[in-house]
């Protein structure tokens, strides 16, 4: 179906129609005070299991043998199947369930810019000291590292930098992730 200019909702605006806020000339002082913030930790209910590795390998097209063949990671060293590096930050732990800071998250990001309407994921560095191996729990805690905001070519973003380490259950230091978001209107 093609749109024409008559098959329009004349009610529906379009994006560039649409009364967007103007975003803070800088970071407010009520904001910046949250940098710092560290959640409590927070524990994956269920251990990593063979079902997940097997996934999110399957997932990112990883065909080492170490993801899929407890033989083949024990050939190298490990006591079992590890997960990939990077499903470390996807496995089912963490995310919406974090307590704390995610509401001072939500707050910040409200007072922010635009009221959380639209956030991209700016990227992630990831830094790996141990694969997680079937069998660990994993538990995490996050740090809001810095807020700042930046101009863009067409409007002011949001940046938040977030640190989130994730530890095994014998509190042997994973991973430590350093993730960016990004709040555009």
């Amino acid at each position: 179906m093609t749109t024409t200019e008559d098959s329009v909702n004349p009610t529906q605006q379009s994006p560039a129609q649409l009364e967007v806020p103007e975003p803070p000339a800088e970071v407010p002082a009520e904001v910046r005070a949250l940098i710092g913030t560290k959640s409590e930790w927070w524990t994956a209910r269920e251990p990593i299991d063979r079902s997940f590795v097997r996934r999110f390998a399957e997932a990112i097209f990883e065909e080492k043998q170490i993801h899929l063949d407890e033989k083949a990671a024990r050939d190298v060293g490990y006591a079992t199947v590890v997960a990939p590096p990077t499903g470390i930050v996807r496995y089912p732990h963490g995310g919406t369930e974090i307590p704390e800071p995610r509401d001072a998250f939500r707050y910040m990001v409200g007072v922010l810019v635009y009221g959380g309407r639209t956030h991209v994921h700016g990227g992630t560095l990831l830094r790996i000291f141990r694969p997680a191996q079937v069998g660990d729990v994993v538990s995490q805690r996050t740090r809001l590292r810095d807020v700042s905001m930046k101009q863009g070519s067409r409007f002011r973003m949001g940046i938040i930098i977030r640190e989130t380490v994730y530890v095994n259950q014998f509190r042997q230091v994973l991973a430590h992730a350093q993730q960016i978001e990004i709040e555009i209107p």
